[in-house]
């Protein structure tokens, strides 16, 4: 591996954390710059998912209390 595509890499991984944090969807610069640095698009996408999943369920969890609350009346 390159500099350059350490650099590469390592740059798409922090624009991708600014842009998870403000408005999500990092996936949109994480996958085309993995394709990019020669990862193969299978590898790519399941790297992809693992990195983000934990922001993602993060999100969720901090988002729960505006959720209506869970009772009997929500499932019918």
């Amino acid at each position: 591996m390159t500099f350059l595509t350490i650099a590469l890499l390592l740059g798409a991984g922090v624009l991708a954390g600014m842009l998870a944090s403000i408005v999500g969807g990092a996936a949109v610069v994480v996958y085309p710059t993995m394709i990019m640095a020669g990862v193969l698009p299978q590898a790519a996408a399941v790297s992809n998912l693992v990195a983000i999943m934990p922001g993602i369920m993060l999100a969720a969890l901090s988002d729960r209390t505006q959720l209506p609350p869970f009772n009997r009346a929500f499932l019918g």
